[in-house]
């Protein structure tokens, strides 16, 4: 592997961490700490401050510290949404996390000596009604925001046809998102070495099955159904209402998830770790 020194790969490192842990904290001034020593500048900021900094941090490299949550919310932090993610894991589950706390110098001594590797994946544009979201990472989500309803959707798919979802929702995942919501719901997990996106229906009324699309296929999401309340929602954090007769616009994004690695096997353990419920 080729060394290179930390100033050829990284002038700025931003950490994002969950406020509600002090060993979050904690981990937070150690990465501060490892990049002092290696001369690169370094800053940390609370999860909870997200509505105020979508889109502005700009960093070349992220460390998200917390759960599967805080890396969904660091994503939508990064001003560049292809920024390389180290994940920290503090949650529950962690099912995209690398590492834990006390491997973080291991782990960026790596990463200064280019001794590391990218799983890289595509993600989610949306646009509401021709107004662009916020790219998703793992998912976007039309649902239902009443009980004892029934969500009628629309689902025109390029070069396919159309798809009538009669249930609580519909799921426009990434590969990686296909871990998440969408394998709740019955999605098959798709390795994020193919481009695709997945269409999952949710609890639908028809047996109607998801479906792994080419990431070139562009999808128009309308609802039918006048006075069934429904919402999209980005990551499980960015909600807008989704009114009768709004038109969604889901596509693959040109911009990519890119979450540090150290070794090949990710896919397998992610697997692993679903299968045994960590």
């Amino acid at each position: 592997m080729v060394r290179l020194d930390a100033s050829a790969l990284f002038d700025r490192i931003g950490v994002v961490y969950r406020e509600d842990m002090k060993e979050a904290e904690k981990a937070a001034a150690k990465v501060e700490e490892c990049a002092k020593g290696r001369q690169v500048d370094a800053f940390a900021i609370a999860e909870d401050e997200l509505e105020t900094q979508i889109g502005k941090l700009s960093c070349d490299l992220l460390v998200c510290i917390g759960g599967d949550g805080t890396l969904l919310r660091g994503s939508f932090m990064v001003k560049n949404p292809s920024t390389p993610i180290l994940h920290v894991n503090l949650g529950a589950k962690g099912y995209l996390a690398e590492i834990l706390p006390d491997q973080i110098p291991e782990a960026l001594e790596k990463i200064f000596s280019n001794d590391y590797r990218l799983e890289s994946a595509i993600k989610i544009s949306s646009w509401l009604d021709g107004v662009a979201l916020p790219d998703a990472t793992n998912e976007v989500a039309i649902s239902l925001t009443a009980h004892l309803r029934m969500a009628y959707l629309d689902v025109e798919i390029e070069n396919f046809g159309t798809v009538q979802v009669l249930g609580d929702g519909a799921i426009v995942s990434s590969p990686l998102g296909s871990t998440a919501f969408s394998l709740n719901a019955g999605g098959p997990i798709v390795s994020t070495d193919l481009d695709a996106v997945i269409l999952t229906p949710i609890c639908a009324s028809r047996p109607i099955r998801p479906i792994v699309l080419p990431s070139a296929a562009k999808m128009k999401i309308k609802s039918i159904r006048q006075g069934i309340e429904t919402a999209v929602t980005i990551d499980g954090i960015f909600v807008r209402k989704f009114p009768f007769h709004s038109e969604l616009v889901v596509a693959a994004s040109k911009n990519r998830t890119n979450l540090v690695r150290f070794t090949k096997r990710y896919m397998g353990q992610r697997t692993w770790r679903l299968a045994k419920g960590e």
